[in-house]
C-alpha cells in the first residue's frame, strides 16, 4: 500500500468524533453493577490506584488460585470465583488485566459470566501525546514509514496508530499483527553461535533463556543489565545453572546516556528511574553507558527493554553501535514518542540499517523496533 494512501486513511481516523480515553472507560465500567477486578497479582494495586484516579471503586478482586485470594488489597475483599458467582451472578463486571485475557474471558463465561471487559494501558498516553502532536503528525508519520523496510512493519504501525486515536479497541484489534518470538524473529535475524549479547533489562534471565534455546552450540559472550536489586539477585540465582558452561556477566545497573547515581521506583507493575527522588517504595541504583563499559568487548547484538529509558541508552551506546553494528532490538511501547524517534535514530546511526517494527501481543505492550546491517 502506499504511504501517501496510508496516510489519508490515518487522517480520515483523525478527524472522526473523539473523546478522552478515561470518559470511555467511566462509560463502560460505571453501570450498576459490581466490579470485580481479575486476576489477583502484581498489576492489582496499580489497577486499584488507576481507576480510583477516576473516582471508580471496585468491588471484589478474584482469580482461579485460591492461594492468591488472602484478606484483601488496598481495602477490596478478594474472594473466589464460586464465591461471585453465588454472590452477584449476572449482576457483575469483570475487569480482566491479563496478557492472557482471551483465555481468562474463555474461562469465565464457560461459568456463566457475561459481563467481560478489559482496559489498555498506555492509550491514554499515547493519545494524549497525539493530540498535542497534531501538527506534526503527517512529517513524523511519513518519515516513519520511509525508514521501514516491509510492508509488515507498516501494517504494525498502522494497527497500533489507528488504536491510538479510536475511542476504543476492539478484542481482535491486534490480531492481525500479532506475532511470535520476540526479539529473534529469524524472519529478520539470523543468529550465529559466536554471538556477543547484551541484554538490558535481563529481568530474571527469560530473554537469555529463550536466547540461548535459539542457539544450542553456544560458544559467544552473554552481558545482563537488570537495575532492580531483588530482581537482580533472582537473576544472578536463575543464571548460575549455566556457570562453566558458557560466559555470562550480570550488571546491577540500568543503562542510560551516562553514568549516574539515581533512584528508582520498585515493587508495583515495573521498574524505572524516578525524575524526582523520595517515592515510598524508592532505592538508590546506578545507571552507566554502555560505550563506557563495554568499550573494549566486541558487541554483535544489543536488545533493550528498560521501562521507557531505551532512548537515553541508545545515546549511551553510540559509538558501538556506529563502530560495529550490532543487532539492536529496542522496545517502542514505553513512550509515545519512541515509536518515531528511536527508528530515526538508529537510521542516523548507521545508515546502512534496515529498520523493521514488530508487535507481540494483544495489548499496547510489547512492541519491538529491530536495524540489522545489510
Amino acid at each position: 500500500m502506499d504511504n501517501e494512501w496510508r496516510l489519508q486513511n490515518m487522517k480520515h481516523l483523525l478527524n472522526e468524533k473523539r473523546e478522552p480515553y478515561r470518559n470511555v472507560i467511566c462509560n463502560r465500567l460505571n453501570s450498576k453493577n459490581r466490579l470485580c477486578l481479575f486476576p489477583c497479582g502484581v498489576g492489582s494495586r496499580f489497577l486499584i490506584n488507576y481507576l480510583k484516579s477516576m473516582d471508580i471503586v471496585p468491588d471484589f478482586i478474584s482469580d482461579n488460585n485460591r492461594e492468591k485470594l488472602v484478606g484483601d488489597i488496598e481495602g477490596i475483599p478478594c474472594i473466589t470465583v464460586d464465591d461471585l458467582w453465588r454472590a452477584q451472578k449476572d449482576d457483575v463486571t469483570i475487569l480482566v488485566e491479563s496478557l492472557q485475557y482471551q483465555e481468562i474471558k474463555k474461562g469465565l463465561e464457560c461459568r456463566g459470566f457475561t459481563n467481560i471487559q478489559r482496559i489498555y494501558f498506555g492509550k491514554e498516553q499515547a493519545s494524549e501525546w497525539l493530540n498535542h502532536n497534531l501538527d506534526s503528525f503527517s512529517s513524523l508519520y511519513l518519515d516513519l514509514l520511509n525508514l521501514l523496510g516491509d510492508e509488515r512493519s507498516k501494517d504494525v504501525v498502522d494497527t497500533i496508530l489507528s488504536s491510538w486515536i479510536m475511542n476504543d479497541i476492539s478484542d481482535n484489534h491486534f490480531e492481525q499483527i500479532y506475532d511470535k518470538d520476540q526479539y529473534f524473529d529469524s524472519d529478520i535475524i539470523q543468529l550465529s553461535t559466536e554471538e556477543s549479547f547484551v541484554d538490558c533489562g535481563a529481568y530474571t534471565g527469560d530473554t537469555t533463556d529463550t536466547f540461548l534455546e535459539h542457539i544450542p552450540e553456544f560458544r559467544g559472550s552473554i552481558y545482563q543489565f537488570e537495575l532492580d536489586p531483588d530482581i537482580y539477585q533472582s537473576l544472578c540465582r536463575n543464571m548460575e545453572k549455566y556457570k562453566n558452561i558458557i560466559n555470562i556477566k550480570h550488571f546491577p545497573f540500568g543503562t542510560a546516556e551516562k553514568e549516574a547515581e539515581i533512584e528508582l521506583e520498585v515493587g508495583n507493575r515495573s521498574s524505572h528511574v524516578m525524575a524526582t527522588g523520595g517515592g515510598q517504595n524508592s532505592v538508590k541504583g546506578k545507571i552507566i553507558a554502555l560505550d563506557d563499559l563495554l568499550e573494549r568487548d566486541k558487541i554483535t547484538f544489543i536488545k533493550m527493554d528498560i521501562e521507557g529509558s531505551e532512548w537515553d541508552a541508545l545515546h549511551g551506546a553510540r559509538r558501538i553501535i556506529q563502530e560495529q553494528k550490532p543487532i539492536l532490538a529496542v522496545c517502542l511501547y514505553h513512550k509515545p514518542e519512541d515509536l518515531f524517534r528511536i527508528p530515526k535514530y538508529m537510521k542516523k546511526l548507521v545508515p546502512d540499517y534496515d529498520i523493521y517494527i514488530r508487535h507481540y501481543t494483544d495489548m499496547l505492550w510489547e512492541t519491538v523496533c529491530y536495524a540489522v546491517a545489510r
